[in-house]
């Protein structure tokens, strides 16, 4: 079996807390972190784009890595942009 990888758009609630959430999504449990970029979002906030790989095996993979990102102190929301088979 392959895996998954899911590209997320993670919107931090306050710019004092950007370096704090990059570090958390850095320490994620679920899936393995390929990528991590940090954008310019509007007025020194940024957005963090991440890729995750997630094993197809397993079941419920998106759901404990969604329900992680809303575990994070400073996460305001997050977006799934994209999903594809490795």
């Amino acid at each position: 079996m392959g895996k998954t990888l899911v590209i997320i758009k993670v919107f931090p609630d306050d710019v004092e807390k950007q370096e704090e959430v990059e570090k958390k999504l850095k320490e994620l449990k679920t899936g393995e972190l390929r990528e991590i970029k940090k954008e310019p979002l509007a007025f020194g906030l940024n957005v963090f784009r991440i890729a995750v790989a997630l094993p197809e095996k397993e079941a419920g993979n998106m759901d404990k890595l969604e329900q992680e990102l809303q575990n994070i102190d400073g996460v305001s929301q997050f977006e799934v942009e994209a999903s594809t088979l490795l």
